[in-house]
């Protein structure tokens, strides 16, 4: 169970990794090449971790902990990628890497005695390394090396992640909390491995199922919540512009009946003759520009019926609005949408208005606003069945006004 899990963590993370180096080849930031750094390297020590593959490593090596000390060094050097992170968004002029900085020397420190203690380990007969604390020496100053900067970091960098969090806000400041949570949960894989280590040295060692399933999910739960972390502005935002786009999709599919029946009338309004409804919705891009067309072609046909508005059909929906318990806004949609509709059959009809009505004014002084107007109108708008045509277009026969 604990290997199926590791092995969605490491999907997960070469995806969230994907995800990076797309926006990194876009955008060319330095921070964004922080994040694939970190995001590879915890993507290959995830899947280096997995049974099949260590097997795989050590028979084709013939080492056998080989996988387990490449997958060190691959969270060694996330975390260096990690705190270079906050470097750069803590101090961006002297966030430059520089081999001569306190974080670069550890590093190198680190690695190191981690691969020498590897080495020499190997070369003296011990075969496995890192998997479980043992009493030998070398595996001993191996794991001590690696938790001991793993808890420099993780700490510099948990501290960094939930300072900026308040200051961020938003998505970020929820992101910047989940990567805290992260890597607290891997500070306590290094206390748990810690306290393994001083329970051998005691003697009651620690059983070897309990060490791998608590070590393993403590550090699934970590890697979870910092790819989380990391990718939730991202899919904030990636949610957000789905979300305008279908609020504009919805709202250009709702305005097709009336702006279809008043482009019939005058068709040379319309940037794109209307068509099917059908054929409408199937087009899906650039719905905000699409919308904001319609918007404005729908204005223009009202602005050529405005000699047809009569006096009479305001009067008479004022009335019915109110008996229809409508006020407000609503009741002002119904009244416009009612004097278009008496508009387009007295285009049909032939019919002239001496003292047409002025004071219908569009509502709106945004575009959003203009929009929930419209939409509130198109509600109300249902013409006589006699002047659409196949359900969509008013007759043929009908008349571009002068």
């Amino acid at each position: 169970m604990v290997d199926v899990l590791v092995a969605a963590l490491a999907i997960l993370l070469w995806l969230v990794t994907l995800v990076n180096v797309i926006a990194q080849r876009r955008t060319r930031a330095v921070t964004r090449t922080w994040l694939v750094g970190i995001f590879s390297m915890l993507a290959v020590a995830s899947s280096l971790s997995i049974s099949v593959v260590t097997a795989g490593v050590a028979q084709v090596s013939g080492v056998l902990s080989l996988a387990d000390a490449i997958e060190r060094t691959g969270v060694i050097g996330a975390g260096f990628c990690a705190q270079s992170l906050l470097r750069r968004i803590r101090e961006p002029d002297r966030g430059q890497l520089s081999w001569r900085s306190g974080r670069s020397r550890a590093l190198t420190i680190a690695l190191g005695v981690l691969w020498a203690a590897f080495v020499v380990g190997n070369v003296r007969g011990s075969e496995v390394f890192g998997s479980f604390a043992r009493p030998e020496f070398w595996p001993t100053v191996y794991m001590a090396v690696f938790l001991g900067y793993m808890a420099y970091v993780l700490l510099d960098v948990m501290i960094g992640c939930w300072h900026y969090a308040s200051s961020a806000g938003g998505a970020l400041g929820v992101g910047l909390r989940f990567m805290a949570a992260g890597c607290a949960s891997a500070l306590m894989y290094v206390a748990f491995k810690v306290a393994a280590l001083a329970l051998v040295d005691l003697g009651p060692r620690m059983p070897a199922f309990l060490e791998s399933t608590i070590g393993r999910t403590d550090v699934v739960l970590a890697g979870v919540l910092v790819a989380v972390g990391a990718s939730l502005p991202a899919m904030v935002r990636r949610w957000q512009v789905a979300s305008r786009w279908s609020r504009s999709y919805v709202a250009h599919d709702r305005l097709y009946p009336l702006w279809s029946a008043l482009i019939a009338v005058m068709p040379g309004l319309a940037l794109d003759p209307p068509g099917s409804r059908i054929r409408d919705r199937l087009r899906v891009r650039d719905s905000d520009m699409r919308l904001y067309r319609r918007v404005i072609e729908i204005r223009d046909g009202r602005l050529e019926l405005r000699e047809l508005f009569a006096p009479s059909v305001v009067a008479a929906n004022r009335k019915l609005a109110l008996d229809r318990g409508l006020h407000g806004r609503a009741a002002g949609a119904f009244v416009e949408a009612k004097v278009l509709e008496a508009a387009l059959l007295a285009v049909t009809t032939g019919q002239a208005i001496d003292e047409p009505w002025v004071g219908a004014i569009p509502e709106g002084e945004s575009t959003a606003d203009e929009v929930e107007w419209l939409l509130e109108v198109a509600k109300q708008f249902s013409p006589s069945r006699r002047l659409w045509h196949n359900g969509a277009s008013i007759r043929s026969g009908a008349g571009r006004i002068a």
